[in-house]
């Protein structure tokens, strides 16, 4: 039997019991106990952590840790992203692979990225970060200005990892605005 807490029923305390697993509106703020058995809250009280991913397949070879775009090709389909309004990013693929494989493609939560030639250091940490508009697949620090780019704001560097030489960015891809 659950534990019990002392609540107010009129103008009489009354003994009720913890809810231990939901059972629905009727539950709505009881104090909720834990299981005797894991001695944790039940999993079904708390909010899924998990990352969106979809499944899509690639329409050419991707590397790891790039940046997709989805498009119609006999079919949803990814490529590589560009900094350019018809190929503005859509998600990330920590895992790459060759055209008409099946990639998982994260659409949001947070990312690890090579730092490779983005020149993100320590300092950068809250910093926005854009799709690149010349290097496909790649983020880039510096907001695309030029005609023919657009400016993608994708997400904001929240960790970097010099021995790794990888960051960790938040992914909130907002609409591309075309630079005309």
């Amino acid at each position: 039997m659950a534990e019990r807490y002392t609540s107010v029923s009129g103008n009489k305390k009354v003994l009720k019991s913890f809810i231990e697993t939901p059972s629905g509106g009727a539950d709505g703020g009881k104090p909720v106990a834990l299981d005797p058995a894991t001695g944790k809250v039940h999993p079904s009280f708390v909010p899924s952590t998990s990352v969106p991913v979809q499944s899509v397949v690639a329409s050419e070879a991707i590397a790891d840790k790039r940046f997709v775009n989805f498009h119609n090709a006999t079919g949803r389909k990814c490529r590589l992203s560009l900094g350019t309004y018809d190929k503005r990013v859509s998600g990330f693929v920590a895992v790459g692979g060759a055209s008409g494989v099946t990639l998982d493609v994260q659409t949001d939560g947070e990312i690890t990225a090579a730092i490779g030639a983005t020149g993100v250091v320590d300092a950068d940490i809250g910093a926005a970060m854009f799709a690149d508009p010349t290097t496909g697949g790649l983020a880039t620090k510096t907001a695309p200005s030029t005609t023919g780019q657009a400016r993608q704001y994708i997400g904001s560097i929240v960790a970097v990892n010099t021995v790794a030489t990888t960051f960790t960015l938040l992914l909130s891809m907002g609409e591309a605005e075309e630079l005309l």
